[in-house]
């Protein structure tokens, strides 16, 4: 399943940034890339502090399977290749992801396995229909987002966001 969500992520992440060949070196969706699995069947407690009016996305991952990192560098250079990569279960400060001053349009993905995607142009949008899409049983089975990461605060700035709901 986590491996399955994630080609789902990534892909709708590279349908909306219009790379539907595959090439995300695109300098309007951002040198980095996020990608973060939990094990099957998800995680309810992926995001802490989740609210419809949160500014940020708070991450926690405890529970996450094989994909958890920062691909620096990976939609930066001709081959894909990240020039670097952090391991998110290492950070010693909390994580969190927040919306690029100008997102790509239609960037904000809710995808789920009961019902079509949601897609949105605002992150106060998308935070909102998160926050009513994350009742029980609903659970995180992964985060795809392009943009940019700093290091010093731990945050990841996305131009695109995708997370798979298993509800």
């Amino acid at each position: 399943m986590a491996t399955d969500a994630i080609c789902c992520c990534a892909f709708v992440l590279l349908s909306a940034c219009g790379g539907d060949d595959g090439d995300t070196s695109d300098s309007d969706i951002g040198p980095d890339a996020l990608q973060v699995a939990y094990a099957d069947p998800g995680s309810r407690t992926a995001f802490t502090g989740l609210s419809a009016s949160s500014s940020s996305l708070q991450m926690s991952f405890a529970g996450v399977a094989e994909e958890h990192s920062v691909e620096v560098g990976a939609n930066s250079t001709a081959d894909g290749d990240a020039t670097s990569s952090v391991d998110l279960t290492t950070l010693q400060n909390a994580f969190q992801i927040v919306p690029d001053a100008s997102p790509q349009s239609g960037g904000f993905i809710i995808s789920h396995t009961t019902k079509d995607d949601e897609t949105f142009d605002t992150f106060t949008d998308f935070m909102s229909a998160l926050s009513t899409d994350m009742t029980p049983p609903a659970m995180v089975a992964d985060v795809a987002a392009t943009g940019s990461y700093d290091s010093s605060s731990t945050t990841f700035t996305a131009k695109t966001l995708a997370i798979m709901l298993n509800d």
